[in-house]
């Protein structure tokens, strides 16, 4: 009884605020763009080839099994390829946060220390876990390359790395759920996603923590369905390292780790939720003590103390006046010298803040953040391609703010996030009323959307930015494929050739 009004609640929690983030995000997005109109046909096209082609997919399901290691292997090298093809058009130099990541990376291999990057360090450690990453990845291209080693081209790599790991996971998750039929569609699916092909060019904590997630889903699933005392156990800590390394380069990714423990909860697997809890914790416990280890190395504790931005800076910029970035907030923020008193003093101005909006002031806030956070198909990939152009070319006309074409490219774009958000919430019709679901599909189901739902509530306290939930974009192209799949069934009779 318990257990079943707790499914219900998620459930009904995830349908409201999906429904939310699609109507106050990409829809409102659309509604106000008139070149939406005349994009409907060519997004509409490929929504009749997705159902087409899952038809035929489960038409022909046997050959397309007979097949599989070898159409995905190809599926993952020409997506890799495709994904690295625009990074040499696209290069840029990059600034501010990228610039303190990847150019601290470098000054670190070069002058064995990080002068030069002491204060944004100090300022933001949060980022740390990305230039340390950096700089393992950078010395081994320097040690082989030296100073000829092109750094640009090794962090577009990893960013594609990153990618192809996001639709391995994806597709593995797919055919572990739902079998090869559901797969093929996840395959398709990312074929169709405009957004990826450009992504790896941009090598920030959001595209190289992309991976974390789904892999830290497929790695639980194997978990789960695995009996054996020792191998179980392995799995479990093969989750959480590719969490906790996710989590180190962009935190959010712990959300998913909670989901998956809540999940586990509700459905009263306690001996599960007891592994699961204890090699995560562990493996949490050692890779953040090493990396605190090695920044405490790096930088004078009390100093770092000091200036350490606090956590409830960004929730207190998050009640600006239209929750995004804002200069005045990092000026207050480092008026102070005292610690505690700059801590009483944010909080007094945050308290002050939804005073003044009260709860209609709020709501009108939480939508502008919306459509600010999930109102753009295109992640804000532009924040940083249009840092410092190398060489201005045709590409740039689509993909920047500035572009001539860049209304029609954020409108293919958004449009195809819309539809995907819609069919993800097509797929609460397996959890409440597939009597045949498995645990492991109801878990994964329930994690999901607990995980979506998490990060919207995050993100209304959180500084707005259209960047920060590209970690998580993976995770509702996961979703579209389990809602196609539910909501147009396999037929029982099937011929296959």
């Amino acid at each position: 009884m318990v257990i079943n009004v707790l499914k219900k609640a998620v459930i009904f929690v995830f349908v409201l605020i999906i429904s939310i983030i699609i109507i106050d995000g990409p829809l409102n997005s659309l509604l106000t763009n008139t070149v939406a109109l005349w994009l409907i046909l060519p997004i509409s096209a490929v929504i009749g080839l997705i159902i087409w082609a899952k038809k035929l997919f489960d038409k022909y399901e046997n050959t397309l099994e007979k097949n599989f290691k070898l159409v995905f292997i190809i599926y993952l090298a020409v997506m890799f390829i495709l994904q690295l093809v625009p990074v040499g058009t696209l290069r840029f130099v990059p600034k501010w946060d990228l610039d303190a990541v990847f150019g601290g990376a470098i000054s670190w291999i070069k002058n064995g220390d990080l002068h030069e990057y002491n204060d944004y360090f100090l300022w933001f450690p949060n980022n740390f876990g990305l230039l340390t990453i950096y700089n393992v990845i950078f010395s081994i291209g320097h040690f082989f390359f030296g100073e000829k080693t092109d750094y640009y081209m090794i962090a577009t790599v990893m960013a594609c790395i990153s990618l192809t790991a996001t639709r391995f996971s994806i597709v593995m998750i797919c055919k572990k759920l739902l079998g090869t039929t559901s797969s093929y569609l996840a395959m398709l699916i990312m074929l169709f996603c405009p957004v990826m092909y450009f992504m790896s060019a941009v090598f920030y904590t959001d595209v190289l923590s992309m991976w974390a997630t789904p892999l830290a889903i497929l790695l639980f699933i194997k978990a789960y369905e695995n009996h054996d005392k020792i191998k179980k156990p392995l799995l479990y800590i093969a989750s959480a390292v590719a969490a906790t390394f996710g989590a180190e380069i962009k935190f959010t990714v712990i959300i998913i780790v909670i989901a998956l423990a809540i999940s586990l909860l509700i459905r009263g697997e306690f001996k599960e939720l007891c592994i699961f809890g204890a090699t995560h914790l562990v493996i949490f416990t050692i890779v953040f003590t090493s990396f605190n280890a090695l920044y405490n190395a790096n930088f004078d504790n009390k100093i770092a103390e000091e200036r350490n931005t606090p956590i409830l800076h960004w929730i207190m910029m998050g009640a600006s006046e239209n929750g995004s970035y804002n200069g005045e907030d990092y000026e207050f923020t480092r008026s102070f010298i005292d610690t505690d008193e700059r801590d009483r003093a944010i909080k007094d101005e945050l308290i002050k803040r939804y005073k003044n909006y009260g709860i209609d002031g709020t709501m009108n806030l939480w939508k502008a953040k919306t459509l600010k956070d999930f109102g753009d198909g295109t992640l804000g990939i532009s924040d940083f391609l249009d840092d410092n152009v190398v060489k201005h070319s045709s590409l740039h006309e689509f993909l920047l703010y500035n572009g001539k074409h860049y209304n029609k490219w954020n409108t293919i774009c958004t449009e195809y996030l819309l539809v995907m958000l819609i069919f993800m919430l097509l797929s609460v019709k397996k959890l409440l009323m597939d009597k045949k679901i498995s645990s492991i599909q109801e878990c994964i189901m329930l994690a999901l959307y607990m995980c979506i739902s998490g990060l919207w509530i995050f993100l209304m306290f959180w500084e707005a930015s259209a960047r920060y939930f590209s970690n998580f974009y993976g995770l509702i192209l996961l979703g579209s494929v389990l809602g196609i799949s539910i909501v147009i069934p396999k037929k029982e009779s099937t011929t296959n050739e």
